[in-house]
């Protein structure tokens, strides 16, 4: 598939992380962060031009301007793969495609092919889960990953112990990717992956629930999400602005969740709540 490269170029007057935030909302399956400038890319199957007008809306509240670039795919293969490095969480955990050499001192290493997925580990979102998920007990315990991606959480659940692990993502490019992840790190019999929304499976008693997507996702579907938790089990949410923060607490709290532990990255913020 090829691919439609929007680049948005902003001033320091313009929040980043905001911004990226609300192109979120638009059907970008990637994104990429440098100093002055969002690259955003957009499935080939979908008319660039059919985004056109909620942009100059959305570039009135944040001021910006934007090109468009045609990707073919094997030029995306090649963009993607220039711009992916190897992350490291602490000495927790070490993440690097298959074309970076292995290295020692972390306690886990995952491989994670480059593709259009979204969830690399380079994003705060991501980077907080990881760093959350050092601190959860995961042995044995039957895990619900919501928004894979890579699938680099359901993998790293698995490496820390989990027996079993549903992921589920809206994309099926990110399906493909978290499948073949998942054998590439030789965990993909632990691992079932499935497309769509939460209406695509049905699931209780999950001892740990992984949420790294959006606020509007998560505001929808916490009761949802409340109800697939065990009694003793724990919610990862992740992906919310740290200006929304208190939608979550006040969502959560009608709910009946309550905060564990939270962290905040840049703009970021992510909590662990239990039941």
């Amino acid at each position: 598939m090829n691919y439609y490269r929007f680049s948005f170029s902003f001033n320091d007057d313009t929040d980043a992380d905001i911004l990226l935030a609300m192109l979120g909302n638009y059907p970008f399956e990637v994104f990429e962060e440098e100093s002055g400038l969002i690259n955003a890319f957009l499935p080939g199957n979908i008319p660039p031009d059919s985004l056109f007008e909620d942009l100059s809306v959305l570039s009135q509240s944040f001021p910006f301007v934007y090109t468009v670039e045609n990707l073919p795919e094997e030029n995306w293969n090649i963009q993607w793969e220039s711009h992916f490095s190897p992350i490291s969480v602490n000495d927790f955990c070490y993440v690097r495609a298959d074309f970076h050499p292995p290295v020692t001192g972390f306690k886990h290493e995952l491989v994670i092919t480059p593709r259009m997925a979204f969830g690399t580990g380079h994003h705060e979102t991501t980077y907080m889960m990881m760093e959350a998920m050092e601190n959860i007990p995961f042995k044995d315990t039957l895990v619900f990953d919501f928004g894979c991606g890579t699938g680099i959480l359901a993998i790293l659940a698995v490496k820390l112990g989990a027996k079993k692990v549903i992921a589920l993502d809206i994309e099926e490019p990110a399906v493909e990717n978290a499948i073949d992840n998942a054998k590439l790190n030789g965990v993909g019999d632990f691992i079932d992956v499935f497309a769509g929304d939460l209406k695509a499976v049905s699931l209780s008693g999950q001892d740990v629930i992984l949420a790294n997507i959006n606020r509007n996702v998560i505001l929808d579907e916490l009761p949802t999400l409340k109800n697939q938790l065990s009694s003793s089990g724990l919610l990862l949410i992740s992906g919310i602005l740290w200006s929304d923060w208190d939608l979550i607490m006040d969502k959560a709290s009608s709910q009946g969740l309550n905060l564990v532990s939270k962290n905040q990255k840049g703009e970021w913020m992510m909590g662990v709540f239990s039941r």
